[in-house]
């Protein structure tokens, strides 16, 4: 699969300093770059099946994800990190590009607490870079967050919503990510991008992946000194 394709290579999330991937069984998803150690997923249990609705017809998933997130604290490992990053399989993600980006944005913010907007329309869920901080106010405050369960609203928009409500600084980072849902063109995984999405199998995600590598313009002029950009959000969430 996806995963096990990347993890043979080292790349996307396995590029990262620190990674786990959660599912809901325990499976072993082969030897980290080939070679190194044997890596398993995390089971958090339960049903991974969601229904589907809102205006965009999109999964809603906020439940399945809220199990996650509180995996990611029993694992422990965010801990070591001041950023975490929650990246789809479908996602081809350059961990070093988004260092890059992080950066930037920890000039700005000291490394405190904030998260990143990917796109023009607010948070997509294909990669989602939080500080550690913002990740320990978000579980804190998830009770505060009830109310927004009932919104028929997948885990992206909810994170957002949630982040927002518990006073969380929003960064807008709109290089993080290059995707049909948000640009409304197809994907160029040449362009200043940190992420592309959604590659479902092997061989288009590679295919973007060594594209990327070999002609991809990062960080051309994704990366500026003004900050946030001047571009602004689309619509208020």
């Amino acid at each position: 699969g996806l995963l096990s394709a990347q993890n043979a290579k080292g790349v996307g999330i396995f590029g990262c300093d620190g990674y786990a991937v959660f599912s809901n069984i325990t499976i072993s998803l082969g030897k980290w770059n080939g070679t190194g150690k044997e890596v398993m997923t995390e089971a958090i249990g339960g049903s991974l099946t969601v229904p589907y609705g809102g205006k965009w017809y999109t999964a809603l998933n906020t439940g399945v994800f809220l199990r996650v997130w509180r995996a990611v604290v029993v694992h422990g490992g965010y801990a070591n990190f001041k950023w975490l990053v929650k990246a789809d399989a479908d996602c081809v993600f350059f961990p070093n590009r988004l260092r890059d980006a992080l950066v930037t944005t920890s000039r700005e913010d000291d490394g405190g607490t904030a998260y990143m907007i990917n796109c023009k329309y607010g948070l997509h869920g294909p990669i989602e870079a939080l500080s550690r901080k913002a990740f320990e106010v978000f579980i804190r405050g998830i009770p505060q967050c009830d109310t927004l369960r009932s919104q028929p609203w997948g885990e992206d928009k909810y994170l957002d919503h949630c982040l927002q409500l518990l006073g969380v600084r929003r960064v807008l980072a709109y290089e993080l990510l290059d995707e049909l849902a948000c640009g409304e063109k197809e994907v160029d995984c040449a362009s200043s991008h940190v992420a592309f999405h959604p590659f479902k199998d092997v061989k288009g995600f590679f295919s973007c992946f060594q594209e990327a590598e070999a002609h991809g313009a990062w960080p051309g002029d994704a990366l500026t000194r003004t900050w946030p950009p001047t571009i602004p959000e689309k619509r208020k969430l």
